[in-house]
């Protein structure tokens, strides 16, 4: 056949467009060549059939998705078998597509399902957890992304009662012993309501009463005891956007020190620099090893209440202490061009004789 000479001839880019693998080039493949090809994998692939299974449950009985979950989620809570490094990230997968079916197809069909299964998934993490090796942190990511989805569908439930989410935030809190619900209280602001954070308030705070006193470094059990409480309250004052609240329970630890900055950062999100200032000024070299890590807090906080000479002088130590290009560059761009000369001669004399060479090599580098 002679071909035309009019016509292009089609080039290998193009005639590799069809065979690569994209949703609109497998859409052309129809939709009896698509479910062929899905049986016989599936058929291959016991993974693949159960996600194939859930995906027909969610077209067909949607009102049944959430039960279907749920069975899953009981068989791999009954596993004994140890998992090896490389069914980690599997099992992480599958895991995540139950937690993205739950907070989306299930929810939206049923949230006291939705509620119900998500909290299973939240719970059979120990079960998951003892009988692998979850270094790679994928599996720990899915539990904790799944109890932060908890509270989400609790704030989601209608007509919920303040005082049953509180009885259960509480016990998935006390029997956390490996940290998945870390993020659930942050969830919860919604959830809780003004009510239901007072309640939760007044309960940790009974709590804390009840605890001895720290008797110092040789106390460890009484003070990770008195540490988790308080960690609670700080948690429960960010869901609530409590700054007052999150300051109060800071105020409550033997190690202040250690929040002045996480203190000083919520007021100053608030508008509120003077007593960000007066948190900041609280700490010295001495008490406080965080000290110089909140020097950026400090300049912050001297640029919104207007004292521009303590933000310069704060900014100018900074870079002679540590040589920091991006405090060196911030003082000078606060400096008139007149000033500037004289202080970029200072600095690169300072430069020349700052004792630590590699360090110096490193800013000129910068």
């Amino acid at each position: 056949m002679t071909r035309n000479p009019s016509e292009k001839p089609k080039s290998r880019a193009s005639a590799k467009v069809g065979t690569t693998v994209t949703k609109d080039n497998l859409k052309a493949l129809g939709a009896d060549r698509l479910a062929d090809l899905l049986i016989e994998l599936a058929g291959q692939d016991t993974a693949l059939t159960r996600r194939l299974r859930m995906a027909l449950t969610a077209v067909h009985a949607k009102d049944k998705l959430g039960k279907e979950i749920e069975k899953r989620l009981r068989t791999i809570q009954r596993s004994r078998g140890f998992l090896p490094w490389d069914r980690i990230r599997p099992l992480a997968a599958e895991l995540d597509t139950l937690r993205q079916s739950i907070l989306g197809d299930v929810a939206s069909a049923d949230v006291g399902q939705a509620i119900s299964a998500m909290r299973l998934l939240v719970e059979i993490a120990p079960s998951v957890y003892e009988r692998s090796d979850d270094s790679s942190g994928y599996l720990s990511d899915v539990f904790r992304e799944a109890a932060s989805d908890l509270g989400v569908l609790w704030g989601r439930q209608a007509n919920r009662d303040p005082a049953i989410v509180v009885t259960d935030l509480l016990t998935l809190l006390d029997d956390d012993g490996y940290g998945t619900c870390d993020r659930l209280l942050a969830a919860c602001g919604t959830a809780l309501g003004e009510t239901g954070a007072a309640m939760l308030r007044t309960m940790l705070l009974a709590r804390l009463r009840d605890l001895p006193a720290s008797k110092g470094n040789s106390d460890y059990h009484t003070d990770i005891a008195r540490m988790q409480v308080i960690r609670h309250l700080r948690d429960l004052a960010d869901a609530m956007g409590d700054v007052d609240a999150y300051s109060e329970a800071v105020s409550l630890s033997d190690r202040q020190y250690a929040y002045t900055g996480d203190v000083a950062r919520r007021l100053l999100d608030k508008g509120r620099a003077r007593e960000a200032l007066d948190w900041l000024d609280r700490e010295t070299e001495e008490n406080s090893r965080f000290y110089k890590e909140n020097d950026d807090l400090r300049i912050e906080a001297y640029e919104a209440v207007g004292d521009r000479d303590k933000a310069q002088a704060l900014r100018w130590n900074v870079f002679r202490e540590r040589l920091s290009l991006p405090h060196w560059k911030a003082y000078q761009r606060h400096l008139s061009d007149y000033d500037a000369i004289d202080a970029e001669e200072q600095a690169l004399d300072h430069i020349r004789n700052f004792p630590n060479r590699s360090v110096v090599l490193s800013t000129l580098l910068e």
